[in-house]
């Protein structure tokens, strides 16, 4: 048994979905071109904003390791000070300018003798306590010395916590003290690391803060020596390392870090002005992925609603536009019909739904009506040859039984009168 075929769809619901699907295909690609361009031009401008400050805070703390240092090397070569001995009044006076330079950073300072035996420090904390193992003594003895970051050992216990309840962690600054050109001891200083702290709330502003940029330090080795709200002994502790930046993308560059979060991160090494002060350091700065896209989402969603709205806005008007030219065909149909069929007056009508079926309207109307003359004149015809065929036949058959001499009936017409008769 054969299934009746399936009706085809009308031609308003084709062109409707037709036009749909390529605005909505135009607009996704749109979408697409104009989100990856922005993404493209807002990673740039964070990335570049990023850099800026991680150059900056890594310019401010070269700059402070390095007066520091200068610090420390210019005082322990003036022997004036040092001439009455390290535990002299004049001696401790200039540990206590050293101190009130900068009283919340450096915690101590004091002077050791070549024994390693503590001769005068700010609050006598550590006097006549041995520094002989300490690494700064050690060091210190042998030339001007720049200590990274590490934890207080003697100083541990005589020190309140640092920023955040963390242990206290100090940079050490050393140098070697001379009299008559004889080395009697050593300048140590120890700094705090909170330090690094005050130097990354400067660098970063509140707005910085706010759109969730931080700024890390790694040490040499990769390991971090500094991390925002208090979280850096934790996450040394952890063992957290420098992020695995890509050596194949120049700048920053989105990468994983330990929390597994995506970031837009900016890397820059410390710009040591002397080799004695070079540490090694790494400071990055960081920007939750989330953020930094947060506008290129919502750019890229509202394109993709104005795509979808103008696309069901165009679907609207393709479907009243082909709404008109279907109803202008179906009238066109049903007259070619109702012609077909020789309804009395049927003709083909004007559309009016565009200019090119008008033109074919007309010209159907117009080549209807001739159709239809030529119809009519042809029955015309037909007709007359009819008529014209019954009277030649009624001759043909008067002929037949008429004499053509006397014009009188002949015997074909008796014999059909006879058997008419007999009948």
């Amino acid at each position: 048994m054969q299934t009746a075929p399936s009706r085809p769809p009308r031609l308003k619901t084709q062109l409707t979905l037709v036009f749909g699907t390529l605005v909505v295909l135009a607009s996704l690609v749109l979408t697409w071109a104009l989100g990856d361009m922005l993404r493209g031009r807002v990673r740039s401008d964070a990335g570049r904003t990023l850099t800026f400050m991680a150059s900056n805070a890594a310019q401010v703390l070269a700059a402070g390791l390095h007066a520091n240092a200068v610090t420390a090397s210019v005082l322990s070569q003036r022997e004036s000070i040092w001439a009455g001995g390290l535990a002299s009044p004049e001696a401790k006076r200039v540990l206590e300018v050293i101190e009130a330079t900068a009283p919340s950073v450096n915690l101590w300072v004091g002077l050791a003798d070549e024994d390693g035996v503590v001769r005068a420090s700010t609050g006598n904390r550590l006097l006549g306590a041995s520094v002989r193992e300490r690494p700064w003594f050690q060091r210190g003895a042998e030339g001007l010395f720049v200590g990274d970051v590490h934890p207080a050992k003697l100083l541990a216990t005589l020190l309140p916590a640092a920023r955040y309840g963390e242990p206290q962690r100090f940079l050490d600054y050393a140098a070697p003290l001379f009299r008559d050109g004889q080395r009697i001891g050593v300048l140590g200083v120890h700094a705090s690391w909170s330090w690094a702290a005050d130097v990354i709330d400067t660098v970063l502003p509140a707005e910085a803060k706010a759109a969730g940029i931080e700024i890390f330090i790694f040490n040499r080795e990769g390991d971090v020596i500094f991390a925002p709200g208090g979280q850096s002994q934790k996450l040394a502790d952890a063992g957290v390392r420098i992020p695995n930046f890509d050596s194949g993308v120049a700048g920053p560059a989105l990468v994983k870090w330990h929390d597994g979060g995506e970031y837009l991160s900016a890397a820059v090494r410390l710009p040591a002005q002397e080799k004695v002060s070079d540490l090694g350091w790494t400071i990055v700065a960081r920007e939750p992925a989330g953020r930094v896209f947060a506008a290129v989402k919502d750019a890229t969603l509202k394109v993709l609603l104005i795509g979808i709205a103008t696309a069901l806005l165009g679907s609207l008007l393709a479907g009243y536009a082909a709404g008109r030219l279907g109803a202008d065909l179906r009238r066109l149909s049903r007259a070619a019909r109702d012609v077909e069929m020789g309804v009395p007056g049927a003709r083909i009508p004007a559309a009016a739904s565009s200019a090119e079926l008008r033109t074919l309207s007309e010209s159907l109307g117009s080549m209807t009506q001739r159709l239809v003359t030529a119809r009519d004149d042809l029955e015309l015809q037909v007709r007359q040859r009819t008529l014209e065929l019954e009277q030649a036949n009624i001759e043909l058959g008067r002929q037949a039984q008429t004499d053509p001499l006397t014009a009188l009936p002949n015997r074909r017409r008796f014999d059909a009168l006879l058997e008419r008769a007999l009948a």
